[in-house]
């Protein structure tokens, strides 16, 4: 793994739009900072960022009224605690990421996760942005889901000559590895549900004669899961019965062995239809799931009299079920898996079973199967997310690899409060989300929550949404210095990864790129103070090439241009190439991709960061997906690497 130095990030990196962005935007927050706060922004020397660096930040209320002092902050494994006015200030070694934690007793603990090039830096301290806590309440619960889960596929056979995300031989070694970056979240809540979108056995036995894609997963899948804090899964969904009945019983039996709660599928339509009844904090609680449609497959996945399957959503099952659980004084919580694969908003039948479940008296509606997150929507104080995307899934599309875990507080059947907890799935292994691509997943919530009159507030790393906005004060802005998503034509970044500044997990390249006589690698000394890919050439007296591995999908009608900043080694002409995907038509096999075209070219000067600004042509609208490569070609010898930063894919009417 290539050695790191020492982040130092200098005081002229703060612009003055940077500064404002750090400014509160109320008096009782310019209280609460002291006037040391706006000194320390303006007085700083480059030596005070040598040495152990220090860290300081403000802890309030959720109520976004009140400092909250003694609470305990853990940066990277250092504790301070708050004074009596909410500060707090600690030293602490840099890691990959600066991970806080805070806990305060009487409120529920608090996590936000920054990449170093994200927080201000002034007078040798780095910012934290305000940090807002939830009191516990009596019959406060806080709920924490998941999106799809399976472990199949790609993760123990990757393409592309990867090496394997989990070896057969150290299986639960190995999913515990990938789920650690976000057990914090998972354990740290009164109760967590994720949607298992596998069947679990050993060794399944028949799958539907006319199915293609099925998936089954090994049993130390929930081993790791109920290691990782997961109390309940939901199974109404199509994959649950892809090896028919002996792939249902091996998965309830193995759920059950590991202590598991479940609900929304079973041996029988009986069984499905039952819900997962759980007490918390003083209330009653049932968790039920529903599968949107049958399926085309023979047998199809629904459960229906003594045959097994997921619970089928339709109008009867969905009031009968929900029926049943007002009656018996319990609050309902539903999960629907239902929608179209890789979009932007819910199908009509989305939301007609949504809108029916609220009516017969669902208190929270949680929408899976998208595979990509979506808005939110609130109906009557009720909350709905209409898709949370993936959790652990082997899906290389990256479109999928942006997700979230959602937070959830409830008020016995009322809703208090829910946080957007941005997650990048990163060589298949979910952890929080820095830099833009956490701003990109919070901008798209955002986004499509806003035509449903829900807003998304940006509190500190994560995005929030109040059952009631007007009863809560402004927090201080955040001030993280995140590159922005739109570019001075207005084109909207659809690439959302290119500052290679989410390296939670490790510092080895994405497996997203593939370099062609190179060996890539992580870097700190990008082009603003962060992390960029270098490529080191293997053959100096060759062009270097590097490519996307798969394709972006979703993608509209308009112009496209590649935007980057670049580092090139040594005098070279950088090219931009682009191939557009075949187009799969029903019933037809997938048409041949495109070659690969040039795209424009630039001159760069060797040994200093230059941008790069190149139109991209487009394969009419008929193209299901394109992707990008760079070649460096050197005037002569280069023994350099191509350094690359700030890589945008932008979208433009």
């Amino acid at each position: 793994m290539t050695q790191v130095p020492t982040p130092c990030l200098r005081a002229d990196r703060i612009t003055t739009g940077r500064l404002a962005g750090l400014l509160p935007r109320n008096l009782a927050h310019w209280r609460l900072l002291g006037t040391g706060f706006l000194a320390a922004l303006l007085v700083t020397t480059p030596a005070a960022s040598r040495g152990t660096p220090s860290f300081g930040g403000l802890v309030v209320n959720d109520d976004g009224r009140s400092p909250l002092a003694g609470a305990q902050v853990s940066i990277n494994g250092q504790k301070a605690r708050s004074n009596g006015r909410g500060q707090f200030k600690l030293t602490a070694d840099l890691g990959k990421v600066i991970d806080v934690r805070i806990e305060q007793d009487g409120y529920y603990p608090a996590r936000h996760v920054f990449s170093v090039a994200e927080l201000p830096f002034s007078h040798g301290r780095y910012v934290i942005p305000s940090v807002p806590m939830v009191e516990r309440k009596p019959g406060r619960v806080l709920f924490v889901f998941g999106g799809d889960v399976m472990l199949g596929r790609r993760f123990e056979s990757p393409a592309f000559g990867e090496a394997p995300a989990v070896r057969a031989d150290h299986r639960l070694e190995d999913i515990k590895r990938l789920l650690e970056p976000i057990s914090w979240e998972l354990t740290n809540a009164d109760y967590t549900s994720v949607n298992l979108e596998t069947v679990v056995s050993r060794s399944p036995k028949e799958t539907p004669p006319t199915k293609s894609v099925v998936f089954y997963s090994p049993p130390e899948l929930l081993d790791a899961l109920k290691w990782a804090g997961v109390d309940h899964v939901a199974l109404g969904n199509n994959h649950i019965f892809d090896y028919l009945a002996g792939g249902i019983s091996d998965t309830l039996a193995e759920l059950n062995r590991v202590g598991l709660a479940w609900s929304g599928a079973g041996r029988s339509e009986t069984e499905a239809m039952k819900p997962h009844s759980v007490e918390l904090n003083g209330h009653s609680y049932a968790f039920h799931g529903f599968v949107g449609w049958k399926g085309t497959a023979t047998p199809h996945q629904a459960a229906e009299g003594e045959k097994g399957g997921a619970a089928l959503a339709n109008e009867k099952a969905i009031s009968g079920v929900l029926d049943a659980v007002q009656s018996s004084g319990h609050v309902a919580i539903i999960q629907f898996h239902d929608g179209t694969e890789y979009s932007d908003l819910p199908t009509d039948r989305v939301k007609h079973n949504n809108d029916h479940a609220l009516a017969h008296g669902a208190a929270l509606v949680i929408n899976h199967h998208p595979h990509v997150a979506q808005g939110f929507a609130l109906n009557n104080g009720r909350l709905v997310a209409h898709s949370i995307g993936n959790l652990l899934f082997d899906q290389d599309f990256y479109e999928t690899q942006m997700s979230m875990v959602l937070k959830v507080w409830m008020d016995g059947s009322k809703f208090y409060r829910a946080e957007i907890v941005p997650i990048h799935i990163r060589n298949y292994q979910p952890a929080p989300a820095l830099g833009s691509l956490r701003s990109g997943l919070l901008e798209r919530v955002a986004r499509l929550s806003a035509p449903n009159g829900v807003s998304v507030e940006r509190v500190a790393g994560h995005g929030v949404i109040w059952a009631r906005p007007t009863v809560h004060a402004s927090l201080p802005e955040q001030g993280l210095k995140v590159r922005k998503l739109e570019s001075p034509g207005g084109g909207r970044d659809l690439w959302l990864r290119g500052d290679f500044e989410s390296v939670f997990s490790g510092l080895e390249p994405e497996r997203s790129w593939q370099a062609d006589n190179g060996a890539m690698s992580l870097q700190w000394g990008g082009d603003r103070a962060g992390y960029a890919l270098s490529i080191s050439p293997r053959s100096s007296d060759q062009p270097l090439m590097v490519t996307q591995k798969t394709f972006l999908r979703n993608y509209a009608p308009g112009k496209l241009a590649l935007s980057a900043r670049a580092e090139p080694g040594c005098r070279s002409t950088l090219t931009a190439q682009v191939q557009f995907r075949g187009e799969k038509r029903s019933g037809e096999a997938i048409a041949r991709d495109s070659d690969w075209m040039a795209a424009g070219s630039q001159m760069l000067p060797p040994a200093r960061w230059s941008t790069i600004s190149i139109a991209l042509p487009r394969n009419g609208d008929q193209a299901k997906g394109f992707r990008i490569r760079l070649v460096r070609e050197a005037q002569g010898i280069c023994e350099r690497p191509l350094m690359l930063d700030d890589i945008r894919i932008l979208q433009s009417d």
